[in-house]
């Protein structure tokens, strides 16, 4: 799905108090209760105006059909005609959203609906542009998953994502100049790490994670590495520098290699023909990777400075009434 990012002023004045965005891939067997439990949530909330963006991530079960047959008032329905990822699916509600605030949320029944809206109070009291959620525990995951996310978030660590907050989930509210931050950015997903990029007012809120209502997590292995190099290609450039490193090192052992050689041919202490192989492959391997090097060095220069532009222009001041 094609969508063209509009950057909307903050003095705009949008439609709802808040909107909520629910990616949705194959929930047939959740979707329902998650729906009804939001609508429930809605009604006891009236003194706010809320919209309900849900993006279908290409889902080929009849979780749309099932959303259409109840009774909304604000709501959208958009479908990505391929599959894209959950966090592609976020996007493109952000892109969409109306509310001067935007909760994000999985449409699994994991995420608690009545959190969300706790949130928003706690955001729009506090006038935070990012009240993010942390899970208390991870009780319902899985070993594995687990285990992969300790590692996970380990790595990201290492690699220069200092501010990368442990348990952190796609559970959040978020400011209208948030919103507008991360559209400029140009390298929005994954959000849990692009969030931490900005210079703005944060806090935190707790919450225990449900079970699944039914099915299982469709975060694969293979979706799961998809977004660890993602994560790390788009916000470090550690890799790129110590492939840079690696051939300069790499470069001046060939030389010394290369000197040895002549020593060796010199002396007369070599097998014909083995030095002048040697030689070649010494000269081109060092050349290949100090090549990959310079080529890292200017990829790793234009990532810093797209992570400087990310942090967007805000205006300070404006006199016009």
């Amino acid at each position: 799905m094609s969508v063209k990012v509009n950057l909307f002023n903050p003095r705009d004045v949008k439609s709802f108090d808040l909107s909520i965005i629910l990616p949705v891939y194959n929930e047939c067997e959740s979707i329902s209760e998650v729906c009804r439990a939001l609508l429930q949530e809605i009604d006891s909330n009236k003194e706010i105006s809320v919209e309900v963006i849900f993006i279908d991530d290409a889902s080929s079960d009849s979780s749309v059909q099932i959303i259409k047959s109840l009774l909304w008032e604000d709501c959208r329905v958009y479908r990505h005609l391929v599959n894209l990822g959950h966090q592609q699916a976020l996007l493109t509600g952000l892109v969409l959203s109306e509310g001067r605030w935007i909760g994000m949320m999985d449409s699994d029944g994991q995420h608690p609906v009545n959190e969300i809206f706790k949130m928003f109070y706690k955001a729009r009291e506090s006038q935070a542009d990012l009240v993010q959620g942390l899970r208390i525990s991870r009780s319902t995951d899985s070993y594995f998953k687990k285990f992969s996310a300790r590692i996970f978030y380990t790595v990201m660590r290492m690699i220069g994502n200092s501010d990368v907050i442990r348990d952190a989930s796609d559970f959040r509210i978020i400011s209208h100049r948030c919103k507008s931050l991360l559209l400029s950015s140009g390298r929005p997903i994954p959000f849990r790490f692009s969030l931490g990029k900005f210079s703005i007012s944060r806090t935190f809120h707790y919450f225990e994670v449900n079970s699944r209502i039914a099915g299982k997590s469709k975060y694969s292995l293979r979706k799961m590495n998809s977004l660890a190099i993602s994560s790390i290609v788009n916000f470090s450039d550690k890799p790129l520098r110590f492939i840079a490193v690696l051939g300069i090192i790499t470069s001046l052992l060939s030389a010394i290699l290369l000197m040895a050689i002549f020593g060796f041919a010199a002396a007369g202490m070599t097998i014909p023909g083995w030095a002048s192989l040697a030689t070649l492959i010494s000269i081109f391997g060092a050349l290949n990777l100090l090549s990959l090097g310079i080529i890292a060095i200017y990829i790793s220069v234009s990532l810093d400075n797209s992570l400087a532009s990310a942090r967007g222009v805000e205006l300070l001041h404006d006199s016009r009434p």
